[in-house]
């Protein structure tokens, strides 16, 4: 089952993680977070109001995954030992930095 909000203040955060507890609380599978933002906004805050929500609610995400606004194939190189690879790591410096926020 998959749960897609757009939330982008701390209000709508705080209902969000509200409505996310109570559709999963007698869910046993683990939580995923697909998370994207376009920078500019106050993301130490907004991520720190998901986090605290969220595990205080009881609905904790057991994955958590950054993606950039193009996410397409035509970001991805496949090198010569057949990993992929972000083309410019430079493409993801804002995921980057949601990382060190989240953690």
């Amino acid at each position: 089952k998959v749960h897609i909000d757009g939330a982008h203040t701390v209000e709508s955060l705080r209902c969000c993680s509200a409505w996310f507890a109570e559709e999963t609380k007698v869910s046993d599978r683990v939580r995923v977070l697909i998370c994207n933002t376009t920078g500019g906004r106050g993301k130490q805050q907004l991520l720190s109001t998901l986090n605290l929500e969220a595990e205080g609610l009881g609905a904790a995400f057991g994955v958590v995954l950054f993606v950039p606004n193009d996410s397409s194939l035509e970001m991805v190189s496949v090198s010569g030992d057949g990993v992929k690879r972000a083309r410019s790591a430079g493409s993801y410096k804002e995921q980057y930095a949601l990382l060190q926020v989240w953690e």
